[in-house]
This record gives structure tokens, sequence and C-alpha cells, in this order.
């Protein structure tokens, strides 16, 4: 079947069907949005009306035999209208009351942040659940620790090494001790006792096997059964999702999948939701398990969080780039027709998701100092993940906002913070308020994604 709408003859799939990719925001770093970053319609639009509320037999078809549907809510004038815009005959909007346009919605979304919510944080909050690393990047970087590793138990007994800030001994010389220590997780893994005792070298054996069951559930949850990733980096994701069981029977119905090892992240910073719902997670073989599953809970944080919080829409690039002004020096037809996009989006936002947007534009500033990063290590394209890439990151893009203090709410290393910063004189009103914001709608919509 085929419907008319104005001058379009189009097929009637192409107006009705709306996919999950359409209803799911992808993190930045994924493809397949329009030039603008948003989809052609708002998400979940149907035809509503029957074909006989909306027309009589007779006024139902044209001249061809096609039929004529109209949306709901559409009156013949707003056909004639775009008739008239597709001709090339209707009468442009001055450029004046466009431009006017555009400074109110740069105003609206810019407008005084709202009387603190809530005057510092306040529990219920998020405890840490795992512990970000103990050994700087300095000491155990890649470049430092790349040759002890060659294979996945390898890198599990690195990970644990500087997960505990180091063993007494220098790593120009733990070759033969990683390979003592991984014979000796062999053999408790078979259930034997190593023929000589080393307590510390039993003590990250035993470290290992512990996290062996953890891999098997992650296995289970993501449905592959031979995934192989280090065990120290698994036992760290399932710390996270076993301190909020309520959290991945949520997540689930909104991915399509979570693939680790996956060379689709690489050139993304190491994690990627993308335009079909999935998370994929580079192989890390040098990232301890704290900063890893930090990585991993930003994906899930873009694929949940972001998403509940904008109610299942893109955002246009316009809005999550703070862009909006570029459109004041723009041809004035292409600059009316993307203002009223844009004025609708933020109209349809929610209160908490606008609250949280104007809270971005205040920490965004000065390249986010105002911002909480951490280490994260490095990238599989040896880019640092350290404090001042994560503030940057978060203050240039409003989606990678939402889920980097997403993980950091959820991972327990926001609270301390917050509280710290509400608190202190010297830092201004307008970050202050901010902060305290930001921590209200994540009370609203992040804890109960974990909670409840």
């Amino acid at each position: 079947m085929r419907m008319r709408v104005g001058d379009l003859d189009v097929p009637a799939s192409h107006t009705s069907c709306v996919t999950r990719s359409d209803l799911m925001e992808p993190t930045p770093h994924g493809s397949g949005s329009d030039e603008h970053g948003a989809t052609s319609r708002p998400a979940g639009r149907q035809w509503e009306k029957t074909l006989d509320e909306q027309f009589d037999d007779a006024e139902g078809l044209g001249d061809d035999g096609l039929l004529v549907v109209a949306p709901s809510g559409v009156t013949p004038g707003d056909l004639d209208d775009l008739s008239a815009e597709l001709a090339g005959t209707r009468q442009a909007e001055p450029a004046a009351d466009v431009e006017a346009r555009v400074r109110e919605l740069i105003a609206a979304t810019r407008r005084d942040a709202p009387p603190d919510h809530v005057a510092a944080p306040q529990d219920p909050a998020p405890r840490l659940v795992i512990a970000l690393d103990s050994g700087s990047y300095d000491e155990f970087s890649p470049s430092n620790v790349t040759y002890l590793i060659n294979d996945t138990v390898d890198a599990g007994i690195v990970q644990i090494i500087i997960r505990r800030g180091g063993i007494d001994i220098a790593l120009t010389q733990l070759v033969k001790p990683v390979e003592s220590i991984k014979s000796r997780y062999r053999d408790i893994a078979a259930g034997h006792e190593p023929a000589e005792a080393n307590q510390l070298y039993d003590s990250i054996g035993h470290e290992l096997h512990r996290d062996k069951p953890k891999l098997v559930s992650l296995c289970e949850l993501v449905e592959k059964a031979d995934l192989d990733i280090p065990l120290p980096q698994a036992g760290a994701v399932m710390c996270f999702l076993d301190a909020y069981p309520n959290f991945w029977p949520k997540l689930k119905p909104a991915i399509d999948g979570i693939k680790f090892k996956s060379t689709s992240a690489d050139e993304r910073g190491g994690g990627l939701f993308d335009d079909n719902c999935v998370i994929h997670i580079s192989s890390l073989p040098c990232t301890p398990p704290g900063a890893f599953a930090r990585l991993v809970v930003h994906e899930m944080g873009h694929a949940l969080f972001q998403t509940i919080l904008l109610n299942k829409r893109r955002i246009p690039v316009e809005l999550n780039e703070d862009k909006v002004a570029k459109l004041l020096p723009a041809d004035p037809s292409e600059r009316s027709q993307r203002c009223q996009t844009l004025q609708s989006y933020w109209n349809e936002m929610s209160p908490e998701a606008q609250t949280y947007y104007r809270a971005w534009l205040t920490l965004r500033e000065h390249d986010g100092r105002h911002l909480h990063g951490l280490d994260l290590w490095l990238d599989p394209c040896n880019h640092r993940l350290d404090p001042h890439q994560r503030r940057e990151y978060q203050a240039r893009e409003f989606s990678e906002f939402c889920a980097e203090t997403f993980m950091l709410f959820a991972m327990g290393d926001l609270h301390t913070f917050v509280a710290n910063i509400v608190l202190d004189d010297t830092v201004s009103v307008a970050v202050r308020t901010a902060w305290r914001n930001v921590w209200w709608v994540l009370g609203r919509v992040a804890l109960p994604l974990l909670l409840d």
C-alpha cells in the first residue's frame, strides 16, 4: 500500500515503521543518524486514526486512485503549506523573525537554574562498588607491562599486581614471577596444592581463581560461552551487576547485546554504544579491573540512563554539542526549519532532562574544569584516558556527560566529590547549584534504575 501526503507518493511502510534505533540514542561515537544527529520524525509517532475517521470514501482517493492519508491533527491547511514548501512557492519567514526565534531558543536553554533542589547530596546514595586501582599509570602503563602478557591469564596476573599497587619486585624482573604465578593458578584451578609454598604468588593465584565463576556468570549474561577476557575484568563487571541485581533486567531489553574484545570500539575510546543498540568493548589487556568496569558502565549509561532521561529520543547535534548559536549565520530558510525542530525537541524534554542540560552548560565551561574526571588508563589507539581527558570529553557533548556522570554515580565515585564541591565557598554559586541539580536528577532517574 502507498500513501500520499501532499504531492508525495510514499510507501506506507516508510511512514509507520519505528525501529529500535529510532528510539535509542547511541553514543556520538556511533554512526547512522542524519547530518544533524536527529531522526526525521518524533520517536513513536503513529498514524492514529482509522481511514474511515479521517476521510469520506469519495474524498479519500486521489485522481490516480492512491489513498490520501494524513496523520491525526494535520489540517488541509497544513497539507497546503507542505505542498507550497515542496513546490518552492511558500513565502520565506523574515530573517529577523528567524533570528529572534533562534535567540529565544538559546535563552531558554540557558535560563538561570531553578533554586537548589537539595542543599547537599542526600542518602540513599550508591557506595563505592569497586575501588579504582591503586597502581599509578606512570608506573604500570602498557609500555611497561605489555611484554609480560601473552594471554588472558598473564593479563589477569598483571592486572592484580596493578590493582594491588605493585609487589616488591621490579617490573623489569617480573617475567619469571608471572610464569610462576600462572603455574600456581593452574594448580589451584585443578585442585592441586603448589609444590612449593610462596605466600605472595599463591595469594595472586587464589585471587584469580575466585574470579573464575564471575567469568562464567558473565558468559551467561552476554550469551557467549567462549568469552575469554581477563578474570579480574570479568570479576569487576560482575561486581557491579551483583551490587545492583535489578539493573541488568532493565538494561537487557534496551540493548541488542554486549560484545567484548570488539574491534568496533578500538577507535572509539575503547567503548561504543552503536546505532543497533549493541555495546562494544575493546580488548584492553593492560587496563586494570577498576578502570575497565567503569568503561563498561559508561556505555551502559548511554544505553539506559541517557535513553530514559531523553525519553528514547535522539538529541539533535546542535543541542548535544551546544551549537545552537551556529544557526544564526545560516541560510534563513534552513535556519527556520531547523530551529523549529530544535525548539520542539527542547519543549518536549522533561523537567529533569532540561535541568540536567542546563547544569551541563554551566559545568562544561573552561573545558569542564568543574567536572569530575578519573584515570581510566589508555584506549587501544594509545590515547590517554586521564582525568583531564575525561573532563574535556564530557564538556564536548551532553551525551557523554550523561554516560560519564551515570557511571560515576553508579560506581560510587560521585557522592564525596559533589558533597565537597557544594560546601566549597571558593567555587561559584552557579557551579555548586549545577552539581546539586545534577545530583537531584540522578536521584530521580538513575537511582531507580539501580535499586528499584
